[in-house]
């Protein structure tokens, strides 16, 4: 193998290679772009084409495959080509931090071209024969990982004195790709209330108990962890009233009773005692 301005273009890039069988001298190009973003589609494209053939009849191409990571695309497509032909192959790969095997934010892969296929030619004694090709070449790309969104939704940011507040998390990436694999770290005032992994849809929820929401405000912190990026920290606030007026309403009707029965209390109270002294009184003037 042999390379030929390895840079033809700014963006996409192509790389050139000559191949060289027996007696057929073949030029490979590649073309893609050099940096992928995780969870975008790239196109890589290979034109075979056969610049010469010397004294072999054809060329046949019998296996394509193009592989990065943990993507492959393959073909076979028992192509004969003959001086001056050529074949495009096309494949589309959709790279993301999973697949590409990423633990930094940017890393670099590579990208492998695998084709094997036969060289024709006449023999003497045997007549058509052919010689196996395979020609093996590999390209650098570098990997970049991608942010996913982080969504925080709170069934209220005010809230009166017992009442809980729902948290729903939702980790996703602009394709749409949930992350379910997101650790998600939700504090109020820097008490933690839960700490667990996202799960179908790449959604996690939690409670926020009343033990928590006294009256006053709060603030609610999320973090969310995804690898290979550090913390995504969002913070909210949350304000608990007092009781209200239905609170308020209850409150007072209850020390209402209570007085009541006081009053009640002293009254019956009152009148034992008085009964008790008429008694008395009688029981004297009778004596």
């Amino acid at each position: 193998m042999t390379v030929e301005n390895p840079y033809q273009s700014a963006s996409p890039k192509t790389w050139r290679f000559v191949e060289e069988g027996l007696d057929a001298r073949i030029l490979l190009s590649v073309t893609t772009e050099e940096t992928w973003n995780t969870h975008e589609d790239y196109t890589v494209t290979l034109e075979i084409r056969v610049e010469s053939l010397g004294d072999s009849e054809y060329v046949e191409i019998t296996e394509i495959e193009v592989s990065i990571g943990d993507l492959s695309a393959m073909e076979t497509p028992l192509e004969k080509l003959y001086e001056g032909d050529s074949y495009t192959f096309t494949a589309t790969f959709h790279p993301t931090e999973d697949n590409m095997w990423l633990t930094e934010t940017e890393e670099t892969r590579t990208l492998s071209i695998d084709i094997n296929g036969y060289e024709y030619y006449y023999s003497i004694w045997w007549g058509l024969e052919s010689w196996s090709l395979w020609f093996y070449e590999t390209i650098a790309i570098s990997v970049k990982a991608t942010l996913p969104n982080v969504s925080v939704f709170l069934s209220s940011t005010e809230v009166k004195y017992g009442e809980e507040v729902n948290v729903t998390v939702t980790v996703t990436y602009p394709d749409g790709l949930p992350e379910e694999d997101a650790l998600v770290s939700i504090y109020v005032d820097d008490t933690p209330v839960s700490v667990e992994y996202t799960g179908a849809g790449g959604i996690y929820t939690a409670t926020i108990g009343t033990s928590l929401l006294t009256k006053g405000t709060h603030t609610v912190k999320v973090e969310v962890y995804v690898t290979p990026f550090s913390k995504i920290i969002k913070t909210y606030t949350i304000t608990v009233k007092g009781l209200g007026i239905l609170g308020t309403m209850t409150a007072g009707f209850a020390i209402l009773i209570a007085i009541s029965i006081v009053v009640i209390g002293l009254g019956v109270a009152l009148g034992i005692k008085l009964g008790l002294r008429r008694k008395a009184k009688v029981a004297e003037g009778t004596s």
